[in-house]
């Protein structure tokens, strides 16, 4: 069984945090990168990651700036827009020396992977959009929107709980306690720097449209 890896990475001033699985006899095939959304991290492709790998196809998954373990900016260093996601993601792909790739995007904050096709359209092989916007006049779910509000959305996202609801509220199953653990923990880290003088972290990044 292909066994997937934690790394860590440091590109410019921040240090992303990636999962990664490696076929065992290497492939001459483009590596598969897989973009998670919102407010999940890398962890989402836990299964996929060996299951690719053990077709033949390096698999690596990274945390967006601001999620799952990877560096949370302050606002003032990283604007969480569509355009510093993209900017910063070409430039961790860049760090990792991969020419040619073929990329899976999911979820809000996954779409401005779509944005870095679009940018970047001689590194991509393949292209696999699993729901996500396809534009930016794409709306918003309420649900997701008012974690951008002032105040409420700052009060909203300090709630560790928030991680439970959103993804079992994206479908009919539930997500096992061990599984919210990995999901919770960078919330409960991070409780101290999110009710700090930086403000919430979530309404920002969710306004990427």
């Amino acid at each position: 069984m292909v066994q997937m890896q934690e790394k860590r990475l440091q590109v410019g001033k921040w240090e992303w945090f990636y999962r990664e699985a490696e076929p065992f006899n290497g492939t001459d095939k483009p590596p598969v990168i897989l973009l998670h959304g919102l407010p999940a991290q890398s962890y989402s492709w836990r299964e996929v990651l060996p299951a690719l790998a053990s077709q033949g196809m390096r698999a690596i998954a990274p945390d967006w700036l601001g999620f799952g373990f990877s560096a949370k900016p302050d606002r003032r260093e990283f604007r969480y827009t569509a355009d510093a996601f993209v900017q910063a993601l070409a430039e961790w792909i860049d760090q990792l020396e991969i020419e040619r790739l073929s990329l899976v995007v999911q979820g809000f904050v996954g779409s401005s992977g779509l944005l870095y096709a679009l940018r970047y359209p001689e590194k991509i092989e393949r292209l696999a959009i699993l729901n996500a916007p396809l534009s930016p006049e794409a709306r918003i779910p309420w649900r997701i929107k008012q974690l951008g509000l002032p105040l409420m959305g700052e009060m909203m996202t300090q709630d560790p709980l928030l991680v439970d609801r959103t993804l079992e509220g994206g479908g009919k199953y539930q997500v096992a306690d061990k599984d919210l653990d990995v999901y919770r923990a960078p919330f409960l880290k991070a409780s101290a720097w999110l009710t700090g003088s930086h403000g919430s972290l979530m309404p920002q990044i969710i306004c990427v449209g």
